[in-house]
């Protein structure tokens, strides 16, 4: 079944005239960087919180002494 797909699409190609203009590598662009940040800001508020749940706990040790 597999020999029979890779048969037609290599004898059978299809192609596609495609455009990429300035404006959707923008969107792209765009895209990536909202990831990266988003990602970025994650990890820090969770480097804040973890941070957080280890001051309390010294400061939870200082005051029974």
């Amino acid at each position: 079944m597999f020999k029979i797909f890779f048969i037609i699409f290599i004898f059978f190609p299809n192609y596609a005239f495609a455009y990429l203009d300035p404006g959707s590598a923008n969107i792209i662009l765009t895209f990536i960087v909202t990831i990266i940040a988003a990602i970025s800001a994650f990890f820090s508020n969770l480097k804040i919180k973890i941070l957080n749940l280890f001051k309390s706990k010294d400061k939870q040790k200082s005051k029974e002494k």
